[in-house]
């Protein structure tokens, strides 16, 4: 028979000493939360977002934007940068601008899906008005993007197609406004 010493049998079952010895219980359940829930991450996040940006969380979106701003006034110039600055090489432009017309008729189709699903929730809508509202928010958010990401793929296809850049917002007033109503130039 093994004989233990007084230390190693006064000890609760199933715990080693010289592994626990430094953990307290509380902690370790809380390490043990931790873990599942991710809580800790979540609260970093939470103070990375005010304190790694003093100006607010919307500064570095802002210098982006204008950053993008000044290198499309750079491409209106100049086609060949366009197609570097997109990666694309001039033998593939022709094949470049069917994908994008292709990727803006998906699209535009999962768009009109979306909406008929949104109607559809209007008109068969949930018993627990959580869920409605979730549904139809799930539904606008899906419009909303599928319908930025067609009118995007269209403008890359129509900017490829004229072999002349024209900035998004411009390209979209166009779209949207009189020729009366837009910006002269």
């Amino acid at each position: 028979m093994v004989e233990h010493s007084a230390q190693e049998t006064d000890r609760p079952p199933g715990r080693c000493p010289e592994r626990h010895a430094d953990k307290k219980p509380g902690k370790e359940l809380w390490r043990r939360l931790d873990r599942a829930t991710g809580l800790s991450l979540g609260l970093d996040f939470a103070r990375s977002l005010g304190g790694a940006n003093p100006l607010g969380p919307l500064a570095q979106a802002k210098k982006q934007l204008a950053s993008n701003l000044e290198r499309e006034n750079e491409l209106e110039g100049d086609f060949a940068r366009v197609l570097a600055a997109w990666g694309i090489s001039e033998e593939s432009l022709a094949a470049y601008a069917k994908a994008r017309v292709r990727e803006a008729i998906i699209l535009a189709l999962l768009c009109l899906l979306a909406l008929a699903v949104c109607y559809a929730n209007l008109l068969f809508p949930a018993r627990v008005p959580l869920v409605r509202f979730l549904a139809g928010l799930a539904c606008a958010s899906f419009v909303a993007a599928s319908g930025l990401m067609c009118l995007a793929s269209a403008w890359r296809a129509r900017v490829c197609r004229t072999r002349r850049f024209v900035p998004f917002t411009s390209w979209l007033a166009g779209l949207l406004l009189p020729a009366s109503l837009r910006k002269r130039e």
